[in-house]
């Protein structure tokens, strides 16, 4: 092995290594904890790296690079994240994706297309953009819930990516970049009925006034009177997210009539950074 990298001044410090898809470029991003990156940088052949962007208030994530110019999501100067391009001969930075008032939580690379997931109330909506952050569409889903994939290579011309919630299953959907059209591609064999059960999304007033979103799934025509059985589960930390996700734990549970309740709790970033430092 040949070493790339190493600080032993900082022995603490967690680092990921990463290259350009063409091999000009490589990038180390630094962390000193669970939030807050260093990113350093060189050209190929060259023999120290650069600092990029000097750690560690903010995220910085190099998603794809092409042409000297790195498309980097980061909370700088945008606690909702946004996605700038960065010229790495000059350094001269421009705004792809702005931040909106949704948290953008990741955005997927296919193709010559951009796919912006913002997460909306714990629950993911996807925008597809051109590599200028021109609009070209909202894919329309196939359910709400939460959605992984939309990432390829430059010359794809499908995507593929999957769909789940609290009573759906992990189904992946074949995506045609130029159309925008969705087709199932598979799903799994669970034996049990989604149409027997549902979700609803309620909000609560914290001690101090903060309105707090929470999910709350049960078979249908249940009267919630309080004489249920209930699991609630709630976590909040680290920029973790509570998302829907299918359990076949929780299926059981609401087989015998119970109340399946997730509540999204500050110190997740739901609602961006403000949520998490909250």
């Amino acid at each position: 092995d040949e070493l790339i990298y190493a600080d032993p001044s900082n022995p603490l410090r967690y680092h990921h290594g990463g290259e350009s898809e063409d091999g000009e470029w490589l990038f180390i991003s630094t962390s000193a904890g669970t939030s807050g990156t260093e990113l350093l940088f060189k050209r190929k052949g060259e023999a120290k790296f650069r600092t990029l962007f000097k750690g560690f208030d903010y995220d910085y994530m190099v998603l794809d690079c092409y042409d000297n110019t790195a498309l980097i999501l980061t909370n700088d100067s945008a606690p909702n994240y946004r996605l700038i391009a960065v010229n790495l001969a000059t350094r001269a930075t421009r705004d792809i994706i702005a931040e909106s008032d949704a948290l953008l939580e990741g955005v997927g690379v296919a193709g010559e297309y951009l796919f912006a997931m913002y997460l909306i109330d714990a629950q993911n909506k996807i925008v597809q953009y051109d590599r200028n952050g021109s609009l070209v569409r909202e894919v329309e889903l196939p359910a709400i819930g939460s959605v992984g994939g939309f990432d390829g290579e430059r010359e794809d011309k499908e995507v593929y990516y999957a769909v789940t919630n609290y009573t759906t299953p992990g189904s992946i959907y074949h995506y045609d970049l130029s159309t925008g059209v969705s087709t199932l591609y598979h799903s799994p064999d669970v034996k049990f009925d989604p149409e027997q059960y549902e979700t609803h999304q309620i909000f609560f007033e914290s001690k101090d006034g903060t309105r707090v979103p929470m999910f709350v799934s049960h078979r249908k025509g249940l009267t919630l009177d309080g004489s249920n059985p209930c699991y609630l589960y709630g976590y909040g930390g680290f920029q973790i997210n509570l998302t829907p996700s299918f359990s076949t734990t929780a299926v059981m549970f609401m087989e015998q009539g119970g109340v399946w309740c997730v509540v999204n709790l500050r110190g997740g970033s739901e609602y961006g950074e403000q949520w998490h430092k909250a």
